[in-house]
C-alpha cells in the first residue's frame, strides 16, 4: 500500500483581490492533512472515509464515471481522471487499484450541537492533490523531485478548477503542493481554458503557464499566528457568484477596493521580507480594513459577527484577526509577536464563544508517508 499526503491552507493576505489577474496573495502550509492510500485491485474502487462513500469506477476513452451518483464525488473524479489521462499521453499502462482517503482537516466537533463542520482548511484542493499523488506514484514510484511536484500542482489545478466549476485562484492546490509560506499569483484562466482544450495533459503540465507564479517566502521567526473557528461553515462556491453579481453591478467600486487590497498584500511582502513587525501589523489590519469595506459593499455577509469578536479583541492586546480565505464564516487568523498575548486573546476568543484551533504550519507539501 502506497500512503500520501498534502497539507491545507491559510491565506494571510490577498483574500478576493488573487481572483484578478495579475495579483498576488500570501498563503500558508498547515499541517492538518489529507491522505490517499491506494494498492491493486481488480477493479477501480474509491473509498472516501470523511463522507463515508464507497464507489467503484469505470475509466474509458479519457472519462471517469462511478456507479454512485453523489456530488461529493466530483472532486475526486477530476483528479482521478486527470492523473490516468496524464499517465496514458506518457504511454504508461493504466493499472486498477483501491483508493482511500481521509483527513484531519475537513471538519471539527461543534461541542453545543454536535455537528461536524468543515472548517476552511481547503480540504478539496488537499485531497485533489494527494490524490493525483498517489496515482501518479502507484503507476511511477515517484521521489516526489520538484519536477514531479509542479507536474502534480499543474494536474491538480486543472482538476480543482473543474471541480469548481471554472472558480477559483489555485492558491489552496499551491499550499497544497508545495507547502510552506507562498507568494503565489493565478495562472491565466483564458490561456488555461483554450489549452485544455486543445493539448495533451503531457504537454500542457510542462509548459509554461502565463502568469503563474509561486515563490517561497520566510515568516519571521517570532511571528504568533492564532486560529479561530467561527462556528459557521461558508459556501465558498455560492459567496464567488456573489461577488461576480457585485462586480457586474458596480465595477468601480469593486475593482477600487480589490486594487487596495492587492496593493496592501504587495507592501505586507515587502513588510515580511525586512521582518518589520509595526508594518506587517498595520497592513494585515489595513487588509481586514478592506476586507470590511468590501463585505459592506458586495451584501455577501464575508465579514460575520464571530470575525468581528475575534478582530475586536485581538485588537485589545495589539494584534490583528481577520477572516482567512473566502470569509461568511469559516476561520480568522490573528497575528501577534507575543505569545503571552496570543494566549490571553485565544482564552477570550473562547469565552466569547469562538473554538480555537491548534494549528502547526508545514513546510512540506505532498509527501509519501511511512507505513
Amino acid at each position: 500500500m502506497i500512503v500520501v499526503s498534502a497539507p491545507g491552507k491559510l491565506m494571510l493576505s490577498g483574500e478576493w483581490s488573487i481572483l484578478e489577474k495579475n495579483v498576488r496573495c500570501i498563503v500558508l502550509a498547515v499541517q492538518q492533512r489529507v491522505f490517499a492510500a491506494i494498492q491493486p485491485e481488480e477493479k477501480m474502487n474509491i473509498h472516501m472515509k470523511d463522507f463515508n462513500l464507497t464507489s467503484t469506477g469505470h475509466y474509458s476513452d479519457g472519462t471517469l464515471s462511478f456507479d454512485l451518483d453523489d456530488d461529493r464525488l466530483i472532486f475526486a473524479k477530476h483528479a482521478i481522471e486527470s492523473a490516468l489521462k496524464y499517465l496514458e499521453t506518457r504511454n504508461i499502462p493504466i493499472m486498477a487499484f483501491h483508493l482511500e482517503t481521509w483527513g484531519d482537516i475537513s471538519t471539527v466537533n461543534n461541542t453545543e450541537t454536535g455537528q461536524e463542520m468543515k472548517v476552511g482548511f481547503g480540504s478539496s484542493a488537499a485531497a485533489v492533490v494527494a490524490i493525483i499523488g498517489a496515482i501518479i506514484q502507484f503507476h511511477t514510484n515517484s521521489n516526489f523531485t520538484q519536477q514531479d511536484k509542479e507536474t502534480i500542482f499543474k494536474l491538480s489545478i486543472i482538476s480543482h478548477y473543474l471541480g469548481q466549476g471554472k472558480l477559483g485562484s489555485g492558491f489552496d492546490v499551491a499550499a497544497s503542493t508545495f507547502g510552506g509560506a507562498l507568494i503565489y499569483r493565478k495562472f491565466d484562466p483564458d490561456w488555461l481554458q483554450q489549452n485544455i482544450m486543445t493539448k495533451t495533459l503531457h504537454n500542457l503540465v510542462n509548459e509554461e503557464w502565463p502568469l503563474l507564479q509561486y515563490i517561497p517566502i520566510s515568516l519571521p521567526a517570532d511571528l504568533v499566528m492564532m486560529v479561530g473557528f467561527t462556528g459557521t461553515s461558508a459556501s465558498t462556491k455560492k459567496l464567488v457568484q456573489e461577488m461576480k453579481m457585485y462586480k457586474e453591478k458596480d465595477p468601480d467600486n469593486y475593482f477600487t477596493i480589490i486594487s487596495r487590497i492587492a496593493d496592501v498584500t504587495e507592501q505586507l511582502i515587502e513588510a515580511i521580507k525586512s521582518t518589520n513587525q509595526i508594518s506587517i501589523l498595520k497592513l494585515l489590519d489595513q487588509n481586514r480594513i478592506l476586507l470590511e469595506e468590501l463585505s459592506f459593499a458586495c451584501s455577501c455577509r464575508l465579514e460575520i459577527e464571530a470575525h468581528q469578536v475575534m478582530s475586536h479583541t485581538a485588537s485589545k492586546y495589539g494584534a490583528v484577526a481577520k477572516f482567512s480565505g473566502a470569509g461568511g464564516g469559516d476561520c480568522s487568523v490573528g497575528v501577534c509577536f507575543n505569545e503571552a498575548d496570543a494566549a490571553i486573546i485565544v482564552k477570550e476568543w473562547e469565552k466569547n464563544g469562538i473554538m480555537p484551533i491548534d494549528i502547526e504550519f508545514s513546510s512540506e507539501g505532498i509527501k509519501k508517508v511511512n507505513k
